[in-house]
């Protein structure tokens, strides 16, 4: 588990032979590497994939820290931002559900600026989580406030 852990950290190594390790650890050991992954959160250049593959499997989801997702809602990068939002929703953390309306809100006030062939996933993909926790709650308390209301709904 060490030496694929050290794989995935070293700078030296390309992107490609990193998220190998990093798939490959989760793959071999399941629940067992969630530490050893949360130790490479840290890492801007790997993040997406380490979230991915925190939150890739629901039967190994023990020890997996919602925080860690939560702090992602905020990362500069729309990939680990998809990633976050995808963990929380196979988490089924709800604490996280006013972040998730306020990203999707976020997201949709930019619509008018989405170039022809673009998407806007992020918004999508936050409603869906807010659908499969079940978050009713934060959806209501967010109909009120009209910059949040096309999510929440």
């Amino acid at each position: 588990m060490a030496k694929l852990l050290m794989e995935a950290a070293k700078e030296s190594a390309p992107l490609y032979g990193k998220v190998a390790a990093i798939f490959t650890l989760k793959q071999l050991f399941g629940a067992a590497a969630n530490g050893q992954l949360l130790e490479l959160v840290e890492d801007a250049e790997i993040r997406e994939f380490v979230l991915r593959a925190l939150a890739d499997r629901k039967a190994e989801l023990a020890g997996v820290p919602g925080a860690v997702f939560q702090r992602a809602l905020a990362d500069q990068n729309p990939r680990v931002r998809l990633q976050a939002v995808v963990g929380l929703r196979r988490l089924k953390a709800k604490s996280a559900a006013l972040e998730l309306i306020k990203l999707a809100a976020a997201d949709w006030a930019q619509q008018k600026e989405v170039k022809e062939g673009e998407q806007l996933i992020l918004p999508h993909h936050a409603v869906r989580a807010l659908a499969a926790m079940g978050a009713w709650e934060a959806c209501l308390v967010a109909v009120d406030d009209p910059q949040l209301r096309t999510p929440a709904l």
